[in-house]
C-alpha cells in the first residue's frame, strides 16, 4: 500500500485515474469532429451555392425563347 492508502481506496483512484483519461480521449475526439462536421457543411454549402449558379446560367431568360413542336 502507498501512502497508507487502503487496497480499496488505491483501486478506486486507479480507476479513477483510467476513466478521466478516457474522458479527456472522448472529449478531443469530439472537438476533432465537430470541426470536421463545420468545414463539411461549408464545403456543402459552397458546392449549393456553386450549383445554383450553374443551374440559374442554364435557364431561358424568357419563356417565350423556348422552341415548341
Amino acid at each position: 500500500m502507498q501512502d497508507g492508502k487502503t487496497l480499496t481506496e488505491q483501486n478506486v483512484w486507479e480507476h479513477y485515474k483510467k476513466v478521466e483519461a478516457e474522458n479527456f480521449h472522448l472529449k478531443k475526439q469530439l472537438a476533432n469532429k465537430n470541426k470536421q462536421i463545420k468545414h463539411l457543411k461549408r464545403v456543402i454549402s459552397t458546392w449549393k451555392g456553386k450549383f445554383e449558379k450553374l443551374t440559374e446560367n442554364r435557364k431561358p431568360k424568357y419563356k417565350n425563347t423556348v422552341r415548341r413542336k
